[in-house]
């Protein structure tokens, strides 16, 4: 998973200090424990822990870091072995918005804030 953590309030000040930003653990805690809750609830499991407790955090410095980010989440899945290609898989962004098809080109476009 990529993500972008964002300030906890939409002020200029705010998106120029990092310690006024969400925090990733409690972004992919957040994640992690809903979908754990869900996934539990409806397979009738429970006791069982669902995710891993490392997670692997990347800094992304540059677009060549985020492409070869992208690259190495979207094989993933082939890797695995539960597919043939990345696009094949039904949650990969390799099928919809890394698919080049006109509807997802402006997906990455920022909002522009007012202040």
């Amino acid at each position: 998973m990529a993500l972008q953590p964002r300030p906890k309030k939409e002020t200029l000040r705010s998106w120029c200090d990092y310690a006024e930003f969400h925090k990733v653990e409690d972004i992919v805690g957040s994640i992690k424990k809903y979908t754990a809750r869900r996934l539990n609830k409806i397979h009738g499991r429970t006791g069982k822990p669902l995710w891993q407790e490392e997670a692997f955090d990347r800094i992304v410095r540059s677009d060549r870091d985020l492409d070869g980010l992208v690259d190495y989440l979207h094989g993933n899945p082939v890797r695995w072995g539960l597919v043939s290609r990345p696009e094949e898989y039904r949650w990969s962004s390799a099928s919809t918005i890394y698919s080049g098809d006109e509807k997802y080109r402006n997906w990455f476009e920022e909002e522009e804030l007012v202040y």
